[in-house]
């Protein structure tokens, strides 16, 4: 089990709103040793470019968008299968 004791990046504040969230998930996921479990996060993004995208949101341009299949079966082809 590894636990990563500090985070050595330097980001704006909404970042750790994720790493917030996901800190309940990694204390559950440390409370069986014979259960190891991996947690997975996205820590991406910059807050002064998001602050458009936080405009387009509250003024409802944004529009859920169905990917196509064949695209997510093109873009997956080469994964490995797990």
């Amino acid at each position: 089990m590894v636990i990563t004791p500090y985070i050595d990046v330097v980001n704006l504040a909404e970042k750790y709103y994720g790493v917030d969230v996901a800190y309940p998930a990694i204390i559950e996921a440390t409370k069986d040793p014979n259960d190891p479990k991996t947690i997975f996060f996205n820590f991406s993004g910059h807050g002064l470019l998001d602050l458009s995208s936080y405009d387009n949101f509250y003024a409802g341009n944004l529009h859920n968008y169905d990917y196509p299949e064949e695209a997510i079966a093109e873009a997956t082809k080469n994964l490995p299968k797990v």
